[in-house]
């Protein structure tokens, strides 16, 4: 699942609160916060153009200008927000919790756990990679204008053409922060950068009047209503002179200083390389958990997980004559069976996959009935990574609606290798990115009536902990049922994100080498290309995979404590609907929600 946190306060909301009050404290009015709560939101949405229109939201901002412009990506420009969290944060703190309504005081809660984490990452600013195998300004603006920027008129076109005009400055803020963090020895690993390097090239290999961004805009412009033939050509001009002038010109450059930087290059080392490396990764793991779990105690649950899940696959795997070796020895021969695999690679076998997910989400929907009673009403579709992406991009992930409903929820689903797609494992993968897992969550906390803030905020052990909780409930609505490859799959799933607590913490803090991580996360099976990249991941990406497992436990273990102090009174709907109607939050927090739902029960 990718999600950006994009909340900062604007300092000059801060500074007028400030004159208007002369008392040490705020007064506690649920309008003075709510109004509080919606400018922190408004003024750090307006500052990114970018996601204003990927959650759609220039309209309700008077903000339709935003269009033709990307987000400014200087370290200028982050530290100017990063010194508007910290004037926010003092200014939350001037709010006396203690007598705001509960609805009001959850929200200073959440926004305060963000902003305290925000702060306190001031002194790792330069420890991220800005640009990696996975992903960066090089990926992030195609992204931006092949699947969120429409063209339904000359002005949408304008606005394409505009965007593609500021590649140059996008690209020439992101290099001028690559090399401040050369200057302070902070390198990615080099098979990070090898691979962005290839992906890059192979990006502006087609002539730029072939090119993704052209031909989209050809599709947009041919098919306007509101354009003569003279506008349509003049349009296509402009928009080849982008290619020509910025788009292109911006990748070469980028080619250029990555090929020399190349050599210089030498390490695949995790974090415990970079500068205070340990101190950064223990805050990477603070935040990704939301809890205060070491390195140590992360990778020892790991290992009993995975003992555990093993333990679990055992009978299910000698039911159907894999057998003979162990787990991971027999999961090969499953993984290498026949029945296991798509025949080919043929764009006929593509649709076919996507087809497959199709019927995979419309069985679950109609299972989940008498677990939830407030569903999202955003759509959902199953679409392919897009092919530009697919070498170096995760096997699935998704990406929320936008909020004027222009665009559903899309799980996208990597079909680079269809040899890589595991037959037995779809419904799992499925359940965990669409339905009931982030579809659910991300679209429905959209649909919410909570501040804008808390609509879109990303807490990661929350959402990725949601996500793999709703595999396990897909199986306890008997999704699985007379489907023993399917349950294997669904543990091998949990089995692979219990191996990640054991391979990030492996990477950095016991400082494995790629292809320690590999050969363990591997674990006796030929390791596959999703092997490779996911390992990878981790390397660039510290913490954020230890998220699953952990935010996981935490809501199994809710679960099980409300059922148990409930008894006959505890209801699954009424427990789906305190994790999934509050939005994202920090475990902490979602511990408190449940304890209250318990307490309220009981007492009715």
């Amino acid at each position: 699942m990718k999600y950006k946190n994009i909340y900062v306060m604007s300092l000059l909301f801060v500074v007028s609160l400030l004159q208007a009050c002369a008392a040490p404290a705020i007064n506690n009015n649920s309008l003075i916060i709510r109004n509080y709560f919606e400018e922190h939101f408004r003024s750090g949405i307006l500052e990114n153009p970018e996601q204003l229109s990927y959650l759609t939201l220039q309209k309700k901002y008077n903000a339709e200008a935003a269009d033709a412009k990307l987000t400014d990506r200087s370290d200028a420009f982050a530290f100017k927000r990063l010194q508007k969290d910290k004037a926010s944060l003092a200014q939350l703190k001037r709010f006396d919790r203690a007598h705001l309504s509960s609805a009001d005081a959850l929200s200073y809660d959440v926004l305060l756990n963000q902003l305290t984490m925000n702060v306190a990452g001031e002194r790792f600013y330069y420890h991220d990679y800005v640009l990696n195998q996975m992903g960066g300004v090089h990926t992030e603006l195609p992204n931006l204008l092949l699947n969120v920027h429409q063209i339904k008129s000359v002005l949408d076109a304008e606005n394409y053409i505009a965007r593609m005009g500021q590649f140059n400055v996008a690209f020439a803020q992101v290099l001028d922060s690559l090399k401040q963090r050369q200057q302070r020895g902070i390198a990615p690993p080099r098979f990070a950068v090898e691979k962005a390097l290839d992906n890059i090239k192979q990006f502006i290999k087609p002539e730029p009047r072939q090119h993704d961004l052209f031909t989209q805009l050809q599709k947009g412009v041919n098919a306007l209503q509101d354009a003569d033939a003279a506008t349509k050509v003049r349009l296509l001009a402009a928009g080849e002179q982008g290619m020509n002038a910025s788009v292109y010109p911006s990748y070469r450059q980028l080619v250029a200083h990555l090929e020399a930087w190349l050599p210089e290059v030498k390490n695949n080392n995790g974090a415990w390389a970079l500068p205070d490396g340990d101190a950064y990764y223990a805050h990477q793991l603070r935040e990704n958990t939301s809890t205060d779990m070491t390195p140590e105690q992360i990778h020892q649950l790991g290992l009993s997980e995975v003992t555990r899940i093993h333990a679990e696959m055992r009978p299910l795997l000698d039911s159907l004559g894999y057998r003979g070796g162990s787990v991971a020895v027999d999961m090969n021969k499953m993984d290498k069976d026949p029945v296991s695999k798509y025949a080919d690679n043929s764009d006929a076998a593509k649709k076919q996959v996507l087809a497959d997910y199709t019927k995979i989400v419309d069985d679950i929907n109609q299972r989940i009935a008498g677990s939830f009673d407030i569903l999202p009403k955003a759509k959902l579709e199953v679409r392919a990574v897009p092919s530009y992406l697919e070498a170096t991009s995760p096997g699935a992930y998704y990406d929320g609606p936008a909020t004027d409903g222009s665009r559903p929820g899309i799980f996208f689903r990597n079909l680079f290798s269809l040899d890589d797609i595991q037959k037995f494992e779809m419904k799992t993968l499925t359940y965990h990115e669409a339905v009931p897992g982030h579809h659910f969550q991300v679209a429905l906390a959209q649909e919410l009536d909570l501040p804008m803030f808390r609509k879109f905020n990303g807490n990661n052990a929350y959402i990725e902990g949601w996500a793999l909780y709703a595999e396990r409930l897909a199986s306890e609505l008997g999704a699985y049922e007379n489907d023993a490859r399917g349950d294997i799959g669904r543990l091998y799933d949990e089995l692979w994100r219990a191996k990640r607590l054991v391979v990030d913490t492996g990477i950095h803090h016991k400082r494995w080498t790629r292809e320690q991580a590999i050969a363990y996360m591997a674990d006796n099976l030929e390791p596959s290309l999703d092997t490779v990249i996911e390992i990878e991941r981790y390397f660039v990406w510290p913490g954020q995979a230890c998220g699953y497992k952990i935010g996981q436990l935490k809501i199994l273990q809710l679960r099980d404590k409300a059922r148990q102090a409930l008894g006959d009174k505890f209801v699954i709907k009424d427990f789906h609907n305190v994790v999934l109607t509050n939005g994202s939050v920090p475990l902490t927090i979602l511990e408190q929600l449940v304890d209250q739902y318990i307490a309220k029960k009981l007492a009715a």
